[in-house]
């Protein structure tokens, strides 16, 4: 935060179709990714796609996932259709299939998948606009007696919430 206001980072003005991702989401990019179901054996991605359509007609659009690894291998593939009125919002729900022996994110290992979110034209297959989201796989849990634990395993967590006034950071006066 500034007390005194106005710009003090970098600001980009973005572009999109009038059939998109909606932008007003509460600051995301209108692609939601939650992993519900992680284990070593196997897991599950979910999306909730939110789409704008701020042409002056219906549009009939097809949005598809595609979920692939760190190599560029496909994992899953999933896709939902729906019919946008003018001037409106909706929201596609879309699980994809399990994943089968999962690579899963640790501190020791990062490993990311990449999940491709695109809106296309339903009939003609056009694709009008596309939302790329890296996506970690891994289970946590807290508990009285380990601690905090991720992918079974403990982890002790060290941290310090300190605000950028703090006097103790150097700041000159």
């Amino acid at each position: 935060f500034t007390f005194w206001g106005g710009i003090y980072r970098n600001v980009w003005l973005e572009a999109v179709p009038k059939v998109h991702f909606d932008m007003a989401d509460n600051g995301s990019g209108g692609v939601l990714v939650t992993t519900p179901e992680v284990s070593n054996e196997s897991a599950t991605v979910s999306v909730k796609a939110q789409i704008t359509n701020d042409a002056s007609e219906r549009r009939n659009i097809k949005i598809t996932n595609r979920l692939t690894d760190a190599d560029g291998k496909l994992c899953a593939t999933a896709s939902a259709k729906l019919k946008l009125k003018p001037g409106s919002t909706d929201t596609a729900a879309i699980r994809l299939p399990h994943i089968a022996a999962p690579q899963l994110w640790s501190p020791e290992r990062p490993y990311l998948y990449r999940l491709v979110t695109e809106i296309s034209d339903a009939k003609s297959g056009e694709v009008i606009d596309s939302v790329v989201n890296k996506v970690g796989l891994r289970w946590y849990s807290f508990d009285g007696h380990n601690g905090f634990s991720l992918n079974g395993k403990p982890y002790k967590l060290n941290g310090v919430n300190r605000h950028e006034w703090n006097p103790a950071t150097g700041r000159r006066i």
